[in-house]
């Protein structure tokens, strides 16, 4: 009688796992997370696991060889343990390098001047706009530096920028600190400065646009020429990935109805389009060898018309390995695929492991792959139709393993997309392939244009969807970062699903304790932090400074000048829910809108305004506000507004546990300024963004002086009047 393994094994997937285990390693240990210690104690870990599937393949040997379906499984287990840990070796080695770069990213201290070329990531908003410089040549001091490395640009709604633009403009640009977690993801994709630029000083070079930028230029040309502004900007980042052409209110929506994932070129796009296109070539019988040769050819360009990302690589590696699969006649297995395709991008960019769009992209089809079959013959047996359990399950699954990310990513997460991406998953399938395919013949032939009323639809359609879900408001969270435990322990969850072939109720058993445990792990995500006593947590942006006084709960927003995405970012970095009062001393005109989504967004009761700031526009859309004179005192603190010219240029803070605190305006003139030092020399605290401030800190007689130099919040708690930050702390005796 033949016995059933115990392992299922893809070696494939070993490699894969060592890898990156590899160069998380390696990453502990350049980044000290991992004392001497415990990286011994791992490394003894590893090693120790590897001897002991070395030592279970020689001792089951004949149980193996008495096994269904492959009696070669002892030689794959000693084949896998040692891969495994030569991976896990080359993980280690391959991390050293890229990782050693952007630890030495070159440090400007003066005014450079900066020329490159606008990349395909553009933002804009109501406040300002955002773009990625490539191809930067930076001169400091007659030294120039060509870079490999992008830069973040920031600069004022009024500047024309356009994809391929070539630009040149003298200004400071900030390195971002590998020792962030945010900034290292930025540094993960080559994005190594951030800098503001007036758009005034920034001059247009004419240079002879890429290939690839031209295609693209052509294409948006084409979309908005025959398409609603909305549907062509949603068109455009459906072909390509770049959201550029979508308003914010467009881009939340879509979050919030859990499909933003359609935005975003991936294996969704891939997946839909190579079938397409399979189809077509296979039916007008073109040769296996020339249809392998043309999907190749063709998943090559695409990607390099997105730029390579790391779900595009994965999604095109896997295509090409089905049709290879298919042109031999070779069994596919998607894992073993996946596998393959994470190695090769690891191999060629290891720091794409830290990448959102890596680790989304590969848990989703892992999810599939290994949590999909069990939830879907659960829905089977609930006599649910064949293909809406296989739909749900999918959805279902793929929700679940992305949660950890979503939770230390995102500030909201959408639970109701589980629903919404069975309706429009079908439907954007066949507008994919419209799109795609009639977009490509108007380029080809322009009056063909009317023809992308096909697509229009479709994509009306899906707004439409999103636009409902948008409305049911029980299906949004707000969420705080979890620990990436809950990440490990899904993963072992799904491993154990697919890989352990033991008995049904034990392996079930298993499976509940880690279920239970990783449900504990991320409920963490959604509860706040319980702060007692008083509290100020401090904010520094380009463009605003904002503060936040808590108190046994209560949250009051000091300052307004800021997007409504950046408060829900703060929130979730000080772990609270909603803002009860909002003191909007720093109140603009053109941010009613921004104003009242942030009051939505965060419940808040009441909006406090200097009476000089009394808009009638405001108040019929808002009723709960109150004005105040220059002076107002809410719960244990009295705030006052210091004005200079008739401008607001500071706001005193007086607090009985804290003292007296100054916070000036981000960028005060050199008469302001004055003005400050000759008035407020024996204020206790006083807060500043930056060093380059125009105030003479020597000058002042002042106990504490907090410079923020933009990498983080400061939060004093007053009971123990600690600081946790990365800025810099003067303290004078």
């Amino acid at each position: 009688m033949t016995k059933k393994r115990i392992l299922n094994i893809r070696v494939m997937f070993v490699i894969f796992c060592g890898l990156m285990l590899g160069i998380l390693f390696c990453y502990g240990i350049i980044k000290e997370v991992l004392n001497l210690l415990t990286a011994s104690l791992l490394m003894l870990l590893v090693f120790s696991i590897c001897v002991f599937f070395l030592l279970y393949s020689y001792f089951t040997k004949k149980h193996n060889e008495a096994c269904r379906f492959r009696k070669n499984i002892s030689f794959i287990i000693k084949i896998s343990s040692i891969a495994f840990f030569l991976s896990f070796c080359v993980g280690m080695i391959i991390l050293i390098v890229p990782f050693f770069r952007i630890i030495n990213v070159i440090d400007f201290t003066t005014e450079v001047t900066v020329t490159g070329v606008v990349s395909d990531y553009v933002e804009e908003n109501s406040t300002h706009k955002k773009f990625i410089l490539k191809n930067c040549i930076i001169i400091d001091d007659k030294n120039i530096y060509s870079t490999d490395f992008k830069i973040c640009v920031y600069t004022n709604t009024v500047a024309e920028i356009n994809l391929g633009d070539k630009i040149e403009f003298f200004s400071e640009i900030e390195k971002y600190d590998y020792n962030k977690a945010s900034d290292f993801t930025k540094l993960s994709q080559q994005i190594a400065y951030r800098t503001f630029v007036d758009a005034s000083s920034i001059k247009y070079i004419d240079e002879n646009i890429s290939i690839k930028d031209t295609i693209k230029d052509a294409t948006k040309d084409v979309l908005y020429n025959n398409l609603s502004s909305d549907n062509a900007g949603i068109a455009y980042a459906v072909l390509f990935g770049d959201k550029q052409g979508l308003s914010e209110n467009l881009q939340d929506m879509f979050s919030y109805a859990g499909i933003s994932h359609i935005l975003a070129v991936s294996g969704l796009h891939i997946g839909v389009l190579v079938s397409a296109l399979y189809i077509f070539l296979k039916k007008i019988k073109i040769n296996k060898y020339i249809r392998f040769f043309l999907l190749f050819v063709i998943l090559i360009f695409y990607s390099y018309l997105c730029n390579f990302t790391p779900s595009v690589c994965r999604a095109s590696i896997m295509a090409l390995l089905l049709c290879l699969c298919d042109l031999f006649g070779i069994e596919y297995d998607m894992l073993s695929s996946l596998s393959i395709a994470g190695i090769i991008i690891l191999l060629l960019s290891p720091l794409s492991l830290f990448t959102i769009s890596f680790q989304l992209s590969f848990l989703c089809i892992f999810a599939i792959i290994s949590i999909a079959p069990s939830i879907s013959s659960f829905l089977l047996k609930l006599k649910l139709p064949k293909f809406l359990a296989r739909a749900l399950a999918i959805s279902i699954a793929t929700n679940i393993a992305i949660l950890p990310v979503c939770l230390n990513t995102f500030t909201q997460v959408s639970l109701i997309g589980i629903l919404t991406n069975i309706f429009v998953l079908p439907i954007f399938s066949v507008t994919y392939v419209f799109l795609f395919v009639i977009t490509i013949l108007c380029l080809c032939i322009n009056f063909l244009g009317f023809l992308l009323f096909i697509p229009n639809l479709f994509l009306h359609i899906i707004k439409v969807i999103a636009n409902f879900t948008t409305s049911i408001n029980f299906g949004i969270f707000k969420v705080f970062n979890v620990s990436y435990w809950a990440l490990v322990i899904l993963i072992l969850t799904s491993i154990i699903i697919h890989f352990l072939m033991i008995k049904k109720f034990v392996k079930s058993g298993i499976t509940i304790i880690f279920v239970a445990l990783l449900i504990s792990t991320m409920l963490s995500g959604f509860l706040p932090k319980n702060y007692s006593g008083e509290n100020f947590a401090f904010n520094f942006k380009y463009d605003s400074n904002t503060m936040y006084y808590i108190q046994n709960g209560s949250v009051t927003m000091i300052g307004s000048n800021i997007e409504s995405s950046q408060v829900l970012s703060e929130l979730k970095t000080l772990r609270v829910k909603n803002i009860d009062y909002i003191i909007a001393y720093d109140f603009q005109l053109n941010n009613i809108d921004n104003l009242l989504q942030i009051i939505n967004e965060n419940n808040v009761k009441y909006v406090y305004l200097p009476e000089k700031f009394n808009y009638n526009s405001l108040v019929k859309k808002f009723d709960k506000i109150k004005f105040f004179k220059d002076n107002i005192t809410l719960n244990n603190i009295n705030l006052k507004t210091i004005e200079y010219g008739e401008q607001i240029i500071a706001v005193y803070i007086e607090n009985s546990n804290i003292g007296d605190l100054l916070i000036p305006e981000i960028s005060p003139t050199k008469a302001e300024a004055q003005y400050l030092m000759e008035n407020f020399q024996t204020i206790d605290i006083i807060y500043l963004n930056n060093l380059s401030t125009n105030i003479n800190i020597d000058s002042l007689n002042t106990k504490l002086i907090i410079i923020n130099e933009g990498k983080d919040n400061h939060v004093i708690s007053l009971e123990n009047i600690e600081f946790y930050s990365l800025s810099k702390k003067l303290v004078k005796e």
